[in-house]
């Protein structure tokens, strides 16, 4: 094994700790009253992100469509982007940007929100540090989530994650890849550099939300059916999430959670418990 995997490795052994767990999955789902906005049978919904600034649904499907939907479900706005394999999508609402995630090219498509179209595209780098992590022909990218920059002056970045069933670091395990965005007025970049990755004890992980209020990250499992929450001091807790085939996880400014299931259904849900809390 090369170097880097070496100490990747030793650095994801000593965050498992000795027995090598991950957070304990609480024995009852906190998701209740599920509704399923669904009534115009959007294709394969594998990925949704929430506007706090127009209050409304994006949605991606595996097929290259993307739509908007108002909270209710109505149908807003839909265009078939072209022959894409989307996989997740989320926005930067203070720029009007959404940035969709494409499976297998290892791609991120930048589009506007108000009309759905294509305004930039990006290709991804696969090494960090001189090593590949993310391999050509693995499962490729399943989740998306922006993250704004936190000083001005610094770039704005895209956490993605790899999806593996695969639990050590290598070539393509699964891992959480942060990407980094080209700076305001930067027309030239066509490849988002690689600037930090982090090996996870979870596979699968089909599904990514960074609340820009508080710096929580929620990353959702498909194999596990567990939502993982990561406080900005490290710690996490986890829920039991409700059906299967977990594709995209949102919540909106009232708390409420949505999920894109693969199989089919944009679902909303109460939660019993505050799983982003506000000061």
């Amino acid at each position: 094994m090369k170097s880097i995997y070496i100490v990747l490795a030793v650095c994801w052994l000593a965050a498992c700790g000795s027995q090598g767990s991950i957070p304990q999955k609480a024995p009852v789902t906190a998701f209740i009253n599920e509704k399923n906005l669904d009534s115009d049978k959007f294709r394969e919904p594998s990925g949704i992100c929430y506007s706090t600034k127009l209050n409304t649904l994006f949605v991606v499907g595996d097929q290259g469509h993307v739509a908007q939907y108002s909270l209710d479900g109505t149908q807003l706005n839909h265009r078939f982007v072209g022959e894409y394999d989307f996989e997740g999508i989320t926005i930067d609402d203070e720029r009007g940007r959404l940035y969709l995630a494409v499976e297998g090219e290892e791609k991120v498509l930048q589009l506007d929100p108000e009309s759905l179209r294509v305004t930039r595209r990006f290709e991804i780098e696969r090494d960090y540090q001189g090593q590949t992590v993310m391999a050509e022909g693995g499962q490729g990218i399943e989740g998306i989530t922006f993250v704004p920059r936190k000083t001005r002056g610094q770039a704005d970045t895209l956490i993605v994650s790899n999806q593996s069933f695969t639990r050590a670091p290598g070539s393509d395990g699964s891992a959480l890849i942060t990407l980094q965005l080209p700076l305001e007025g930067d027309r030239s970049t066509k490849r988002l550099p690689v600037i930090r990755y982090e090996p996870m004890r979870v596979i699968d992980i089909a599904a990514l939300h960074f609340d820009v209020q508080t710096g929580i990250l929620f990353y959702g499992s498909d194999a596990e059916s567990t939502l993982f929450r990561r406080m900005p001091n490290g710690d996490e807790h986890s829920w039991r999430l409700p059906s299967s085939a977990q594709e995209g996880i949102a919540f909106d400014h009232q708390g409420s959670f949505y999920l894109a299931r693969d199989r089919g259904g944009i679902y909303s849900y109460d939660v019993t418990e505050q799983l982003v809390p506000r000061q």
